[in-house]
């Protein structure tokens, strides 16, 4: 008797569970910013770093409903989030896009709806950004020494606007590898990315950086895309290449594709809004 009248006193003094309020966290929309030449509006942000009231989150994948033991009015800061190298094990805060603070009042039981908005810096700096829509091309440099394969300027099949980069592969002429005409200095010391569309069903593609030191031209293709039949959107982090490399003549920005070691015969590679963005 004497117990079971302890052990409901104990139960009497337990305290009432905390009852969450919810934030629902919409994927982020990229705007213009007038400020910078930013080209396409493009992106793929669908992860998310939260925090709420000062309290962090984490990383979520968005759209997302998140529970959070607090209520009244709270800021909200929410950082993009981007598969860096197309890989789900390198997330990371785009640095280019801004962050989207907003204030919401949090009461538990119920759902507040955040729909974050971005867009790229004021001093994100663009090196290269290669839309096509003019009709040329800077991928100019032939390094494989076959006429015939190049990137071309397209109007079938593109991602946006009127025209994307093309490349045919075949049989007889299995390899691309061009190169930018142009040189880009990127040894400013802060985070250097390249982001672009493509859609590339029959090859896999690499990119990669070309430095100059001397007479010598030293080329890595350290960063890849595998074949898809649809378009994508992939953001390669080019800064522990860059920084490490060191070479002050510049770089240019290289792509290679083949079809040797493989059964197809022909290969076809889009490619659109290709951005070289630095500090």
């Amino acid at each position: 008797m004497a117990l079971s009248m302890l052990l409901g006193s104990c139960s009497l003094l337990d305290p009432p569970e905390a009852v969450p309020a919810w934030i629902r966290i919409e994927p982020f929309v990229l705007e213009p910013n007038p400020n910078v030449i930013e080209g396409s509006l493009s992106a793929k942000i669908e992860h998310a770093y939260v925090s709420v009231g000062g309290e962090l989150l984490g990383i979520v994948n968005v759209p997302a409903t998140v529970p959070v033991l607090l209520e009244g009015v709270q800021t909200v800061t929410i950082d993009p989030v981007v598969e860096a190298n197309g890989s789900i094990y390198y997330l990371r805060i785009y640095p280019f896009y801004q962050r989207y603070t907003t204030e919401v009042t949090l009461v538990p039981g119920e759902t507040v709806v955040v729909e974050p908005h971005t867009r790229y810096r004021d001093d994100a700096h663009f090196a290269l950004i290669e839309d096509f829509e003019n009709g040329q091309t800077v991928f100019t440099v032939d390094r494989d020494q076959d006429n015939e394969t190049g990137i071309v300027v397209s109007g079938t099949d593109v991602f946006e606007g009127n025209a994307s980069g093309f490349i045919h592969l075949t049989a007889d002429h299995p390899t691309i590898e061009v190169a930018t005409a142009p040189e880009f200095d990127l040894l400013d010391g802060g985070k250097i990315f390249l982001e672009l569309n493509y859609r590339t069903p029959d090859v896999d593609v690499l990119f990669g950086l070309i430095g100059k030191e001397g007479n010598q031209l030293f080329a890595t293709y350290n960063y890849g895309i595998r074949a898809k039949d649809t378009w994508n959107k992939i953001y390669f982090d080019l800064t522990d290449d860059v920084l490490s490399s060191q070479f002050d003549e510049g770089y240019k920005l290289a792509i290679f594709a083949t079809l040797e070691g493989s059964e197809k015969e022909e290969a076809r590679i889009w490619l659109d809004n290709i951005k070289l963005i630095h500090f």
